[in-house]
């Protein structure tokens, strides 16, 4: 193929991509949720329809192969194919989760050629978009280059993408995956996606994925030299008509898909969620405004993740392990933090809680979540939220007055954006060192609430934002194991649950 008809094909794939992004993400916010049930949506098979009329209006000679709408007609000898899915996810996408994503891929001579993934509702509704042609120029998520080296090693700070339900069975996950981390992400092609630019070393999906599943991500893995192979250790291959089935599949760079391909990924249990479920979305309650929604995430993850760097350090600007907390840890204070967002998503509201043993600190560090709850109050009512609730922790009044402070400020800034431009995350970084070396880990981590607050997620560094949302302080992991209630995994829809219970 010529990189013309390639470029061109880039560009029509982008567009089609786009278009049925924004139908799903309309029907994921309908009220009572996306349409259909089980791994059965409607959106699904419109936003199909919507691909493929551009796609082979484009190129009507190419073979057309999609997973709701099957054939298109007999290409012309020789021409490429297209592989579609148009919502990898669905069963996650009908509950209400986010992370689900479009799909489109293309082979020829049995190799995936062009991928445009599009996780059309993650992190937030502005979504992550990846797109990549052979001879086209380099691997590009959201309009910008990334070009992450391949890495050699597997080390104990890496992440390795799993399926949504990974928290069914984190033993056999993290005894998969030793000694990195792993962290769920709903989509395949969005976790091959994810590994491509940079964002983690390797993925796995062990639930018989074939064509349409990995093609668009197969292609964005070659663009970073990494490779997908199926159960057998064997590059995966793509037959003349784009047919491509396997039992699970491994990609990632070369050298960590080796390691990993001998690991017994078949002994994963799907299992049931026990007391300790993270918390997820509810199916028909989804935050639709974008900035609110990254501004919440932001201050919840950067409380979390100032807290780690205040106790931890950095080294070349990365958290790493320390000898009793994980890189992206909670620290004692910011797990009282998180204990009162899920007591808050578990009432719907605030109700006053159990005594921290860190009187001082969780009445600073708990005003995070009180502050994402308070986002639509008026500035005297989440003063006082504040307020109240530091003085149930025994702060004295001045401290007490400080707290309700604290809510204010945050809340008006996560509700109204507050007035500061947006930030690099290395001025993220350089201001987190710089509170964590003037008051030490509680002073980062409020810190961190602050800046997240003004200036959402995105602002944080990805690497920081990595190690906390695949932070499990497991007894196979961590000298010092933490129950599940102060894993930070699921910090991203715990912020948006706290949104919409401040909403209600």
């Amino acid at each position: 193929m010529t990189a013309p008809s390639l470029e061109r094909a880039l560009e029509v794939a982008v567009a089609a991509a786009r278009e049925a992004g924004d139908h799903l993400r309309r029907d994921l916010h309908r009220p009572g949720g996306p349409r259909g049930h089980g791994d059965k949506a409607e959106a699904d098979t419109e936003a199909e329809h919507l691909i493929r009329a551009r796609l082979q209006a484009a190129f009507p000679s190419w073979g057309y192969l999609g997973e709701e709408t099957g054939r298109g007609p007999a290409p012309a000898a020789g021409a490429p194919t297209w592989l579609v899915d148009p919502n990898d996810g669905t069963r996650d996408y009908l509950v209400g989760r986010r992370g689900s994503a479009v799909s489109i891929g293309l082979v020829a001579g049995g190799q995936p050629v062009l991928g445009v993934v599009f996780a059309f509702a993650y992190p937030d509704g502005d979504g992550d978009l990846f797109a990549w042609a052979e001879g086209c120029g380099p691997l590009l998520r959201n309009g910008r280059p990334v070009t992450p080296p391949p890495p050699a090693s597997l080390r104990a700070s890496d992440v390795v993408l799993v399926s949504s339900t990974g928290d069914r069975d984190p033993a056999g996950n993290l005894g998969c995956v030793d000694p990195a981390r792993f962290r769920t992400v709903p989509s395949i092609a969005h976790r091959l996606a994810l590994v491509a630019a940079g964002e983690a070393v390797a993925t796995s999906a062990l639930f018989a994925p074939r064509e349409w599943d990995y093609g668009g991500g197969h292609a964005l893995l070659r663009a970073a030299g990494g490779v997908l192979l199926d159960e057998s250790g064997e590059p995966v291959r793509y037959a003349e008509d784009g047919t491509s089935r396997t039992q699970w599949t491994l990609g990632g760079s070369p050298a960590v898909v080796d390691v990993l391909s001998r690991r017994p990924w078949a002994s994963i249990r799907g299992g049931t969620w026990g007391k300790d479920r993270p918390v997820r979305l509810v199916r028909g309650e989804a935050v639709a405004d974008s900035g609110l929604l990254s501004r919440a995430q932001g201050c919840l993850l950067g409380l979390v993740a100032g807290g780690s760097v205040g106790a931890l350090g950095l080294r070349s600007g990365r958290i790493e392990d320390g000898e009793t907390l994980l890189a992206g840890q909670p620290i004692g204070a910011v797990e009282a933090a998180l204990e009162l967002a899920r007591s808050i998503v578990t009432h719907g509201s605030y109700v006053p809680d159990a005594v921290s043993k860190e009187h001082d600190a969780a009445s600073r560090v708990r005003c995070a979540p009180l502050a994402v709850l308070a986002h639509a109050l008026g500035q005297a009512e989440a003063e006082e939220l504040g307020r109240v609730d530091a003085g149930r922790q025994g702060a004295d009044p001045g401290a007490a007055a400080a707290a309700g402070t604290l809510v204010a400020d945050l809340s008006r800034a996560i509700g109204r954006g507050g007035t500061a431009e947006a930030v690099d995350p290395g001025e993220f970084e350089s201001a987190i060192v710089s509170a964590a070396r003037n008051g030490g880990a509680v002073e980062a981590a409020v810190a961190g609430a602050r800046l997240g607050a003004l200036h959402g997620l995105r602002a944080i560094p990805a690497q920081w934002r990595s190690m906390v949302l695949s932070c499990r302080p497991d007894p196979l992991r961590s000298r010092n194991p933490r129950p599940r209630i102060d894993w930070p995994t699921d910090v991203l829809e715990l912020a948006e649950r706290l949104l919409l219970a401040g909403a209600a």
